[in-house]
C-alpha cells in the first residue's frame, strides 16, 4: 500500500492543503502520478502565463506617452492619448498597473533619455516591455550624418539587451510626409538609412526569442496612403486609415493609438504563449 501526501500551490502561495491518497495497486499508482504529473505542468503553465502581466512597462517617445497636436507641451488631451490608457481597457485579464516611462520630449536627447528610460525600467523587473517608437528617435533627429544614425540605433539595440523579458519593438516608418509639418528635413534619414536600420533590428531581433517587431513601417506607410490595415482580428478599411493620424502625418489620434495598442498586444500573443481570453480584440 502506498500513501501519497500532495502540496496542493495555487497562484503562487501554498494554500496548506493536504490531500492523501491511499492507492493499492502499482498500476494505479503510475496512472494517478502520471495524471498528477500533467495536471500541474498545467498549472504552472496557467501561473506562467498570467505572470506576464503582473509588472507591464512602456518605454519610447510621443506615440508611447501621448502628444495631441493643440498642445505642444503637453496637456490633458495629449495625457489621454498615452496608450497605457488603451493598454489598460484591452487587457481584461487581472494585470498589474502599467508603468509608462514614455517621453514626448525624447528627441531633445535621444541619447540620454533612452538610456535613463531603460534604467528605470530595468529597476522594476518588468514581466513585459512594450516599446512602440523607442527606436523611432535613435534613428530620425539631427544626428550629424546616416553613419552616426546607425551608431546610435545599434546603442540603442545594445540598451535593450538588458531586459530578458517578453518584449515587443516597434521598427522604423517612412515618417517623410511629415517633412514641415513636424519634422525638419536635417531630421529625416535616407530611404537607404531607414532600410539599413531595419535589416539591423530584423536581424537582432532573430537572434533574441523573447523580442518581437511591431511593424511601424507597414502601419505608417498604410495609413499615409488610406490603404487598408489588416490586424489579426480586426481590419482598418482602405479610406478609414488616414484617420488614425493627426494632421502632422506622424502622431496618431485616438482611434490610432487604439490601433497600435492592440497591434502591440497582437505581436505579443503571436510569439508569447498567454490565454486569448486576457484581451479583448474588439479595436472598437
Amino acid at each position: 500500500m502506498i500513501i501519497l501526501s500532495i502540496t496542493h500551490a495555487r497562484n503562487n502561495h501554498f494554500d496548506n492543503l493536504i490531500t492523501y491518497v491511499i492507492i493499492d495497486d502499482m498500476y494505479w499508482t503510475q496512472l494517478f502520478m502520471t495524471l498528477l504529473f500533467c495536471w500541474l505542468g498545467s498549472q504552472s503553465s496557467v501561473m506562467a502565463d498570467k505572470a506576464i502581466w503582473s509588472k507591464p512597462v512602456v518605454i519610447g517617445a510621443s506615440v508611447s506617452d501621448g502628444y495631441d497636436l493643440s498642445e505642444p507641451i503637453g496637456g490633458i488631451k495629449s495625457e489621454k492619448l498615452s496608450l497605457e490608457n488603451y493598454l489598460e481597457k484591452f487587457i481584461v485579464a487581472p494585470h498589474g498597473k502599467f508603468t509608462n516611462f514614455g517621453n514626448k520630449f525624447f528627441f531633445m536627447n535621444s541619447k540620454g533619455v533612452s538610456t535613463k528610460q531603460v534604467e528605470n525600467a530595468e529597476k522594476l523587473k518588468p514581466s513585459v516591455v512594450l516599446a512602440p517608437d523607442f527606436l523611432f528617435w535613435l534613428v530620425y533627429g539631427n544626428l550629424g550624418n546616416e553613419e552616426a544614425r546607425m551608431i546610435s540605433l545599434n546603442r540603442g539595440l545594445k540598451l535593450l539587451e538588458k531586459f530578458d523579458c517578453p518584449m515587443v519593438i516597434g521598427n522604423i516608418p517612412d515618417a517623410s510626409k511629415a517633412k514641415y509639418r513636424m519634422l525638419a528635413p536635417s531630421q529625416i534619414p535616407k530611404l537607404e538609412t531607414m532600410a539599413k536600420a531595419n535589416r539591423r533590428i530584423d536581424e537582432w531581433v532573430s537572434k533574441r526569442k523573447n523580442v518581437i517587431i511591431l511593424d511601424n513601417k507597414t502601419f505608417m506607410k498604410n495609413s499615409h496612403a488610406n490603404e487598408e490595415i489588416k490586424l489579426k482580428y480586426n481590419t482598418i478599411k482602405k479610406g478609414d486609415t488616414t484617420a488614425l493620424l493627426q494632421s502632422d502625418f506622424l502622431h496618431p489620434t485616438a482611434s490610432g493609438a487604439r490601433a497600435i495598442s492592440l497591434a502591440l498586444l497582437e505581436s505579443l500573443h503571436a510569439h508569447i504563449k498567454f490565454p486569448k481570453s486576457d484581451v479583448s480584440w474588439k479595436l472598437n
